[in-house]
């Protein structure tokens, strides 16, 4: 249809109104003087790129599917609101679209000045250009315009030789003039000095070196480890988003007051720039909401840069993708992704790992690829997915997710209880006035440049997607404002939860009322709640009574709760402490302390001490098996007191100035007895330890004032040496000597008296009270009288009584008498004849045995067999049946021909009742074993109603119900597909529908081929596609951390 001067209206069911007015696209309209619609217009508008909006790319351009209006280059004034909703193809006017800027700018204002007032160090956020100050950090190190370079700075600084690694709490002093270095260490006393892990002090002049270690006696020190601390954790805070946009509730939609325009699904084209105020109703065009998109856009952009600058430690911004990155702040304590405290991962197992409680009509999916789920829940549509009680999804592609939700547009979805994707009604909106967007005057209202379209303020419904571009005149629709709307409103919260996130502290961003919670650092200085002034008191603290002077390296402290203090000083292992130059404790516990001090494991004190293997040494130079002086670097538990005292062997003790302990344990004492080394074991005569050494080679000194020994190990001095001579002069003269002179061999030991010439029948000496002699084959004992008597008799009376036969020992002459053998009735009168007839006898009854024909075991007629033989019975007649009895057991294996005796047949009876009893119990059923028959009674299985009485039949029952149940599957679970089956192979991941895949731990993929590629990605809809995001809807795909609803 053509109406006015030289119109045309070429197109199929096309309509051209104006002068000069044309249309050669089919179902399009040309509305106003010189107006066309034209082909090439409208794929203009289809192929232009997609707009990027606060670092997101929004897909806003779709082809028209009826054709194409164009104005012109008019305004359309009147426009009633346009539906502002994901499937909304109604125009916007302006006031919609001022509405929507406004309260985005509103929530960007107010995350600047949050972030600026957390940051603190004078950084500003400038509401009105939307500029942003970085902060400024005056600390000693220097001035610094970002939290990473500070909080770097004062780890580096502090102390420059002073290091501690340790997550516990930290130190306390009260006492005056005190000091306290370690976690939970503790200094109460005047003057008091406590260091490590726990230590502490509570007295006057008290100084307490190691884990654990406690001083409570005034003027005294403790060295070594000794308790713990406990480890304080730190927390970090979460927010949740919801559905209002940009933390505003907007009220878009009201009744038309004059009814509505319809252009069916067309692009309006041509329209002038609409007037931006609280009262237009005018329809905006797309350039108009391009440039406010990219005005925001902009500033978005300029506040996420400026938020990671100023957070500093690596934090960055992606303009592109909207991805905010954290900081990692690399301290000597560990890293760190936010100000506050490191984040504690939240693993949540999911559900484990589908549940339904209903009694309703079960679900239907009867659409091709289709799944429902739910009570009732019906999905008819190709590829379509319901999930709800009573969800309904009729067409192509459609996602219903709720009770009662429903999809009866193709592609679409519908989200939540009693939601519905399908044509809305007209609505219209509030407005709120204000001139300046996201801090920046936007100059969008331009005249018209062919004159003005009043459609009546009415709705004009069913508007494609206009072009987003800095030229285009196309009217937008509701769709485009809301998606433009709701991305920024979701790249503005996870802005503001990523840098409270940073913050720590507490700090917390509400998405729902735009609200900034600021954080709260409690420090020894006192509580902040900004950055800045946080550093400033870090900064300021130091130590009052730590000081250095030094350019060297700084120390290093890697070990758990130790400590490293001075140029070079190394502290490698739990709970060590090294201080000095260089000094270096590399073992549990260990203390080193002193330039050049080493202790591995142990305590060295002073200058290039050593000590090792949990021993001490004191002194410069001094040596306790550390390793330099010491000749052996294994030498354990040593002690070395003094100026180059050295410690060469175990449990050695060195003390004094260039004292050497070499002498090693197990040393024997000298025995005076004997004039030569003790073979005693005790430790009165065995040393159990290494020596104790108060010189060395050429270097000797005496010990004085040593009091008297009383103890068999105690040492003695020399005047009780002087009182034990004394004693030795008055019994010499008593005393029984060795022949020859002193020095001499005692080899020799002559009595006195008279010499005796009749072998000491007369003369001589007698020895009397002679105890008796050890008689051994080694023995030099003395015997006396009674032993030799006694051993003539004992050898002579056992002789005879060995010889038997009625020999007998005469004591008066010492000899004994013939014995008497009788064998097989001859009589013989000494053990060889009598042995000479035994082997006679011995050989004819080994024949006779060897043949079997004598024994109780006898060989019958059988030449393989053998009988027990009753009394008077032979082998061909044995007799009575005999019992064998005390048989050992009989070896028990496929090729023993051992016989087996009664336990062994008890014990395998015995196990096969067990077995048959054990057999009966794991049937079920009723199932018995009767030990007398060794037979099992049939079981009685109930499957389904009906009773079996074998396992083969009742497993071929259940085999037939569960492949039932495998066709009827769950009630209310249902998928109709014949593609290939869903992948679930990440840890904890869900994947439902057809070529469904989670890959990655905690991953959610639901619908026809939808892909969940990254940890705690979820992708519900066909197609969907998440990579560590979440994408809901058909073909919806995010990444980066965004979250993409189609």
């Amino acid at each position: 249809m053509a109406i006015g001067d030289t119109t045309s209206a070429s197109g199929n069911d096309s309509l051209a109104l104006g002068s000069n007015s044309s249309v050669t696209l089919d179902n399009s309209v040309a509305l106003g003087s010189g107006s066309t619609a034209t082909a090439v217009s409208a794929t203009t508008a289809n192929t232009t790129a997609n707009a990027v909006v606060s670092g997101k790319t929004l897909t806003l351009n779709q082809a028209p599917t009826n054709g194409v209006v164009a104005v012109g280059s008019r305004q359309i004034q009147g426009v009633a609101d346009g539906a502002l909703t994901a499937t909304s193809t109604d125009a916007v006017n302006g006031s919609q679209l001022f509405q929507t800027a406004t309260s985005l700018n509103a929530n960007a204002n107010a995350l600047g000045t949050a972030t600026s007032t957390a940051l603190g160090g004078g950084a500003a956020y400038n509401t009105t250009t939307g500029a942003f100050t970085a902060p400024l950090y005056s600390l000693a190190a220097g001035t610094f315009n970002n939290v990473g370079s500070a909080l770097t700075a004062l780890d580096t600084q502090g102390s420059k030789y002073f290091k501690a690694n340790s997550a516990l709490v930290g130190a306390s002093v009260s006492g005056t003039n005190a000091i306290a270095a370690g976690p939970a260490a503790q200094a109460t006393g005047t003057n008091s000095a406590a260091f490590g892990n726990g230590a502490s002090v509570s007295v006057t002049d008290g100084l307490a070196l190691g884990r654990g270690s406690s001083v409570t006696l005034a003027n005294s020190v403790a060295l070594g480890a000794g308790s713990a601390a406990a480890a304080v954790s730190a927390t970090t805070a979460n927010t949740t988003a919801n559905a209002v946009v940009s933390g505003k509730t907007l009220t878009l939609n009201q009744a038309p007051t004059n009814g509505v325009v319809g252009v069916g699904n067309r692009q309006i084209q041509g329209v002038a720039d609409g007037a931006l105020t609280a009262t237009s109703t005018d329809a905006v065009n797309g350039a108009q909401l391009f440039q406010t998109a990219t005005s925001l856009n902009a500033n978005a952009n300029a506040l996420g840069t400026a938020t990671s600058t100023a957070l500093g430690g690596g934090a960055a911004y992606n303009t592109t993708t909207g991805a905010f990155t954290a900081p990692l702040y690399s301290l000597a304590a560990g890293t760190f992704n936010n100000v506050g405290s490191a984040l504690t991962a939240l693993d949540t197992q999911g559900s484990k790992y589908f549940k339904a409680n209903s009694a309703l009509a079960g679900a239907n999916a009867s659409g091709t690829n289709a799944i429902a789920a739910g009570p009732a829940a019906q999905a008819t549509g190709t590829n379509s997915a319901a999930f709800g009680n009573g969800a309904s999804v009729s067409v192509t592609d459609g996602l219903a997710l709720g009770r009662g939700s429903s999809v009866t547009l193709a592609n679409s979805v519908a989200l939540g209880a009693g939601s519905a994707a399908a044509a809305v009604s007209a609505t219209t909106a509030n407005t709120t006035a204000n001139a300046v967007v996201s801090g920046k005057t936007l100059t969008i209202n331009q005249s018209p440049t062919n004159g003005v379209v009043g459609v009546g303020n009415r709705q004009i419904q069913g508007v494609a997607d206009g072009a987003l571009t800095a030229t285009s005149t196309d009217a937008v629709n509701g769709s485009q404002l809301f998606k433009a709307a709701t991305n920024l409103n979701s790249n503005t919260n996870a802005l503001g939860a990523a840098t409270t996130a940073a913050l720590g502290g507490g700090a917390a961003y509400n998405t729902t009322t735009g609200a900034y919670t600021a954080p709260l650092y409690s420090l020894a200085a006192g509580t902040f709640n900004n950055v800045g002034a946080a550093l400033t008191a870090m900064d300021g603290q130091g130590t009052k009574y730590f000081k250095s002077n030094s350019f060297g390296n700084g120390s290093t402290a890697t070990g758990a709760d130790s400590i490293a203090i001075g140029p070079d000083a190394f502290a490698t292992q739990t709970n060590t402490i090294a201080m000095g130059n260089a000094a270096k404790a590399t073992g549990t516990d260990a203390i080193a302390i002193g330039a050049g001090a080493l202790a591995t494991g142990s305590i060295a004190a002073g200058v290039s001490t050593k000590a090792g293997g949990g021993g001490a040494a004191f002194g410069d130079y001094a040596d306790a098996g550390g390793s330099a002086q010491s000749t052996s670097t294994t030498v354990t538990k040593g002690t070395a007191l003094g100026h180059y005292a050295v410690v060469e062997t175990n449990d050695g003790v060195a003390l004094g100035s260039r004292s050497v302990a070499a002498t090693v344990a197990g040393v024997m004492g000298y025995d005076p007895a004997t004039n030569a080394s003790s073979t005693a074991t005790s430790s009165t005569w065995n040393s159990t330890l290494g020596a104790v050494s108060v010189g060395g080679s050429g270097n000797t000194r005496q010990i004085t004032n040593l009091a008297a020994g009383t103890a068999d190990t105690d040492a003695v001095n020399l005047a009780q040496l002087k009182a034990l001579d004394t004693e030795f002069e008055n019994v010499a003269d008593r005393a029984v000597l060795y022949d020859g002179a002193l020095g001499s061999p005692k080899d020799t030991l002559t009595l006195a008296g008279a010499n005796s010439t009749d072998g000491g029948v007369t003369n001589g000496t007698r020895v009397t009270n002679l105890s008796a002699g050890a008689l051994a084959a080694t023995s030099t004992d003395a015997v006396n009288g009674a032993q030799l008597y006694s051993s003539l008799s004992s050898v002579g009376g056992s002789t005879a009584s060995l010889l038997g036969g009625g020999a007998a020992y005469n004591p008066v002459t010492g000899t004994i008498s013939a014995p008497s053998y009788t064998v097989q009735g001859n009589t013989y009168n000494d053990v060889g004849s009598a042995f000479g007839a035994v082997d006679s006898d011995l050989s004819s009854l080994n024949s006779s045995l060897t043949t079997g024909a004598v024994g109780v075991v006898q060989r019958t007629a059988s030449a393989d067999e053998m009988a027990l033989v009753s009394a008077g019975g032979t082998g061909a007649a044995p007799g009575t049946s005999q019992k064998l009895t005390n048989l050992s057991a009989g070896t028990l294996s496929a090729t023993s021909t051992d016989a087996v005796n009664g336990s062994q047949l008890f014990s395998t009876n015995t196990n096969l009742s067990s077995l048959g009893n054990s057999a009966a119990v794991n049937l079920g059923g009723g199932a018995a074993f009767d030990p007398a028959t060794g037979t099992i009674s049939a079981p009685s299985y109930t499957v389904q109603g009906n009773t079996y009485n074998n396992v083969g039949s009742t497993f071929g029952a259940v085999d037939s119900a569960l492949t039932s149940l495998d066709i009827q599957g769950s009630k209310y679970f249902k998928t109709n597909s014949l593609v290939t089956g869903s992948v679930a192979s990440g840890v904890n991941a869900i994947a439902i529908g057809p070529d469904a895949s989670a890959t990655q731990a905690n991953a959610i993929a639901m619908g026809n081929a939808a892909q969940a590629t990254g940890i705690d990605a979820i992708a519900i809809g066909a197609g969907a596609l998440a990579t560590g995001s979440i994408a809901t809807g058909v073909n919806a795909k995010a990444g980066g951390g965004g979250r993409c609803v189609r």
